[in-house]
């Protein structure tokens, strides 16, 4: 049972082309005894997958909206703070993203909804 999990953990992670970095805004002392923050690379350049899927809304009554969702799939090993920027790299372009919800922790991986990061909270 083990070494089906392992080589089901494989298979999935051969799909995943994508890199992600998490940058947490750490607060820091300063020599002069000044409270400062600071961004700090707390997971560098790991393996990902990030998924856009696009919806149409349900509202009868006016023109369709269409909203974007987007889930980044990853290690279920990985602790990614709320709050944290996660920065993903994707068909060459990099943007940055946060977290917006708990994730959801699979046998091989876990699933996180992300939105565009606006700025620190």
């Amino acid at each position: 049972m083990v070494a089906n999990m392992k080589l089901a953990e494989r298979a999935v992670k051969s799909l995943w082309r994508d890199r992600l970095t998490v940058i947490e805004h750490q607060k820091v002392g300063r020599a002069n005894k000044t409270t400062g923050f600071e961004d700090v690379e707390v997971i560098t350049n790991e393996p990902c997958k990030i998924i856009f899927k696009t919806v149409a809304s349900a509202d009868q009554q006016e023109a369709a909206a269409l909203t974007q969702s987007i889930k980044l799939l990853c290690d279920k090993s990985m602790r990614i703070k709320p709050g944290s920027k996660i920065v993903v790299l994707h068909e060459g372009i990099a943007t940055a993203y946060m977290q917006s919800g708990p994730p959801a922790v699979y046998s091989v991986h876990q699933e996180i909804m992300l939105e565009i990061f606006d700025r620190w909270a």
